[in-house]
């Protein structure tokens, strides 16, 4: 990643989108920005003022998420009775917002080591880019990816997914609808054993598996 790219930008909002299962998707425009991420890495998106208050405040993180277009990245969330989400849902193409950014490190490792890939929900959307790249790269590791929805119309971007295993062999997705039960887990842990596992979606999902890895594989645990 280029250490001279800028930390904080503004931006304007190419469109927002409804998405499946109460799901948003907002595009920014980053045509004559300079900025580069590594895939699994956040932004936060800064609004200028709340329509509606918010005791949290007026800025939030968001995994970057992309396709093929270079000149814009969108996020994924699902909508609440957040203010901040409520207002940025309401703004307008063309809105500008202050965008701070890229951090973070939860990203594909240097190691060879198999990958298991745990999502929920709108969790997905800090997987979109770690995919896409491992396809077009065609990483030589194993990479599993578990997609769960309560609801098969609730999944986002599964065409995007599907063509991604598609072009690696080496990435195996899976959708399942409902919880994953201990069995699941055990046996994808079976099946990949010393694996590298990583879990994104909604914070009763991610506890609950991350207290069967830690209690019956033996993980060590990283935030």
């Amino acid at each position: 990643m280029d250490n001279q790219q800028q930390k904080s930008f503004k931006t304007k909002i190419v469109d927002s989108q409804k998405m499946p299962g109460n799901a948003r998707r907002i595009t920014f425009d980053i045509s004559t920005i300079k900025f580069s991420f590594i895939p699994g890495q956040y932004v936060w998106v800064v609004l200028p003022e709340l329509k509606y208050p918010d005791p949290k405040g007026n800025r939030r993180p968001f995994t970057i998420c992309s396709f093929e277009d270079k000149e814009s990245f969108f996020i994924v969330f699902r909508m609440s009775d957040s203010g901040f989400k409520k207002t940025l849902d309401e703004m307008p193409a063309e809105t500008v917002v202050e965008v701070q950014g890229p951090f973070g490190y939860s990203t594909l490792p240097d190691s060879q080591q198999p990958l298991i890939l745990l999502a929920g929900g709108t969790g997905i959307a800090s997987y979109i880019n770690m995919a896409r790249f491992a396809a077009e790269t065609k990483d030589s590791r194993k990479i599993k990816l578990v997609y769960t929805s309560d609801k098969q119309e609730n999944f986002l971007f599964l065409d995007k997914l599907k063509e991604f295993s598609q072009n690696n062999p080496n990435i195996t997705f899976v959708s399942h609808i409902g919880r994953l039960s201990k069995p699941d887990i055990l046996k994808y842990a079976e099946e990949l054993p010393d694996t590298i596992w990583y879990i994104s979606g909604p914070e009763g999902m991610v506890n609950d598996i991350g207290k069967i890895l830690l209690n019956e594989i033996s993980i060590s645990r990283k935030n």
